[in-house]
Order: structure tokens, then C-alpha cells, then sequence
């Protein structure tokens, strides 16, 4: 993995022994298998809410292709998983949608793949192989085997195997006199661990810890460890 004066990555050790590498653009790295994990990027939310009538910039979603591009740059994987809701809502994905998809990811020196979460299954017209194909993302199984670890869209710690998921969009609020800040964070626990919303619409709710649990919060440019 590169080196970054100007990104503070923190390794951890999964309990099943895996080393993994948390890093601040809201990913984690495998070196050991090398694959790169995010959850919940839920692109087209932009869409879905204009088609509400809220208007709706598209900043959040350059910013989230520039972190994924910055994150990939920085730890060279074989591939990319992305933990589930990669769309947000497939009915309202545009072929413009799916062309800047498209262009992101010929953009990158590592393929995407999907772990399907349930937000890209719903109401869809289109099935869901022919939207991410089009954007030049594989499909995989809704429960993918990696070693002794078990990539997920829930990661509900209930599995025979160590889980790693999202959709739970866990946060965690930093209070310092009458100030507070609200930070993406990561659970990881002795049964699973659930990584942050890639997507910065999806900033979710206090993360839900058990006893035992590790709690990391992601700023811009480090990654640091929190009280449960």
C-alpha cells in the first residue's frame, strides 16, 4: 500500500486474524487478499429526490467518485466490493447516471463488484445485472466467501463465519463543550463489522455497539478509534 503524509490510515486485526486497513476516504482495505470494501455509495439518491420535487446538486456524488478514485489510487487492491446499495433507487437510475458510472470506473485501476444490498433490488424496471453491466460492474452472490470472512449487505453477526457489511449507516457524535461534530464511523465487533455509508447523503444514526465492540470515526484525513 502507498504511503500519504497527507492520509492517516490505522490497521487493525479482524478477530479471525486478517490485518485490514481502515482509511479515511470511508473504505477498508484486505491486503491480504487485496480487496478494497465500501458500503452503501447509493448513487442516483440525487435523482430519486429531484424526482420529489428537493432540489438537489451534484457535488455529493463527484465527491464520492473523487474519494473512491483517491482510495484506490492510494491502496492499488485487485478489485473493489462495493457491501450493498450501490444504487439507491434503480427506478430512478438515468442512462446519463449509468454513463458517468461508466466513465468513474474506467477510471480506476481496479474493477468494481457488487454484493447486492436492498436498495438495489427494489422497484426496479430494469434487472439489476443490465443496470450495473452497463456501468461496467459485476454482479456477485448476496453472500461472497472471502477466507474465513463473509462479505455481506447486513452483517447481523449471526452467520458461522465473520460478516462484513453496511447498511446500518453508522455515525458517531463528538461532543466537546457546547460544540459536536457527527463523523462516519465503523463497528467492529467479535462477530462482524459494519463500515460507514460511502455515501455522504447517508450520513445514518448513532452507530449501534455491543459490548466488546470497537467504534473508529472518519474524519477527511484520518481515521482514529472512539469510545464505544
Amino acid at each position: 500500500m502507498t504511503t500519504s503524509t497527507a492520509m492517516q490510515d490505522l490497521a487493525i486485526e479482524l478477530p479471525t486474524g486478517d490485518a485490514a486497513v481502515l482509511m479515511p476516504e470511508r473504505a477498508m482495505l484486505l491486503p491480504g487478499h487485496r480487496v478494497l470494501l465500501i458500503a452503501d455509495t447509493h448513487f442516483g439518491k440525487s435523482e430519486a429526490m429531484r424526482r420529489k420535487g428537493v432540489p438537489m446538486p451534484a457535488g455529493p456524488r463527484r465527491d464520492s467518485f473523487d474519494r473512491l478514485r483517491t482510495a484506490v489510487d492510494r491502496a492499488m487492491p485487485a478489485r473493489v466490493i462495493v457491501l450493498g446499495d450501490l444504487l439507491h433507487a434503480p427506478a430512478a437510475v438515468t442512462d446519463a447516471l449509468l454513463d458517468e458510472l461508466c466513465r468513474m470506473i474506467q477510471q480506476l485501476s481496479a474493477p468494481i463488484q457488487l454484493v447486492p444490498g436492498n436498495h438495489d433490488v427494489k422497484r426496479s424496471k430494469r434487472p439489476l445485472a443490465e443496470l450495473c453491466g452497463a456501468a461496467g460492474i459485476d454482479v456477485l452472490e448476496p453472500c461472497v466467501r472471502l477466507g474465513e470472512v463473509e462479505l455481506v449487505h447486513e452483517a447481523a453477526g449471526n452467520s458461522a463465519r465473520y460478516a462484513i457489511g453496511g447498511h446500518e449507516h453508522p455515525a458517531a457524535v463528538l461532543r466537546a463543550g457546547g460544540d459536536a461534530i457527527k463523523l462516519p464511523a465503523a463497528v467492529v465487533g467479535q462477530t462482524r463489522t459494519v463500515l460507514p455509508a460511502f455515501s455522504p447523503l447517508a450520513p445514518g444514526g448513532r452507530a449501534e455497539t455491543r459490548t466488546g465492540d470497537r467504534l473508529f470515526g472518519f474524519t477527511a484525513r484520518r481515521v482514529i478509534e472512539l469510545p464505544g
